[in-house]
């Protein structure tokens, strides 16, 4: 029985030795337009909280000032740098549970509504020559954070967690000292709930992104296909994954038929 729960614990610890902590300090910033507003001392606070790695702070912050920011291209830019930068809250550590399960899961919250509400008219023009080299620069740092946001999500899901949470629960069901001690199993399961519910929300949040971020890109380049598969790689996306993931989003419409060049045809 020890062998078995020491092979199932360390199943566990190598599916989340890939996960990110730290802040991002190599992603690009965008450029710096301070104002003295309130707004602004706000977001220099929550800079502060996620380079210091206070990232429990950092989304309850965040998520009070969200809704405001979005809607002013500078400090929505800022922001976003700031929620492409920060990792997710690591959901194997067990005393992140209790923080995820009184705060419903605010990272998931915080960086869903970042990338699906952050979207402003100016960055979409007929004719790129039209838009400025600053705007254009905004809109590429835009895409590279929106890339980031969507491969956390992607790297958030694991497949194999049901199977070792169950077995888990099996060694734990049985294991003499534990059901003494209900208060430790309590806590146990409620810890193992926010992490199911978290892997539940993931399906639903990566195929909301990923409808976006294509149809995104297909509006930003109609007709160069290299950009637009240079920021799916950029979210992790490989050549063989590209295919189905137009498929699943756009489809094969003829203005999307310029996308599936150079992918060789697969057999129905």
């Amino acid at each position: 029985m020890k062998i078995i729960y020491i092979t199932s614990f360390l199943i566990l610890v190598l599916l989340s030795i890939s996960r990110a902590e730290m802040f991002d300090k190599a992603l690009r910033k965008p450029p710096l337009h301070r104002t003295g507003e309130s707004l602004d001392t706000v977001i220099s606070q929550a800079e502060k909280m996620a380079v210091e790695g206070n990232i429990f702070q950092f989304y309850e912050q965040v998520s009070k000032i969200l809704p405001d920011a979005i809607n002013d291209l500078q400090k929505g830019m800022r922001l976003f740098y700031l929620v492409a930068a920060v990792p997710l809250v690591n959901d194997t550590v067990e005393s992140n549970g209790e923080w995820l399960r009184a705060n419903s899961d605010l990272d998931y919250w915080v960086k869903e509504k970042m990338i699906l509400s952050f979207f402003l008219k100016e960055f979409i023009q007929s004719n790129e020559v039209k838009i400025q080299p600053e705007l254009l620069m905004l809109r590429e740092l835009f895409l590279i954070y929106s890339s980031k946001i969507l491969k956390q999500f992607r790297q958030e899901s694991n497949p194999l967690f049901l199977y070792t949470y169950k077995y888990n629960r099996f060694l734990y069901l049985y294991n003499m000292d534990l059901r003494q001690n209900r208060d430790k199993f309590t806590k146990y399961c409620n810890y193992m709930n926010v992490r199911i519910g978290r892997q539940r929300k993931l399906n639903s949040i990566i195929n909301n992104m990923e409808e976006d971020f294509v149809g995104i890109l297909v509006k930003f380049y109609p007709t160069k296909a290299v950009h637009v598969k240079r920021y799916l790689k950029l979210a992790g996306y490989g050549d063989d994954e590209i295919p189905d993931l137009l498929d699943r989003t756009i489809g094969r419409v003829p203005q999307a038929s310029y996308l599936y060049k150079g992918f060789s045809k697969r057999r129905k």
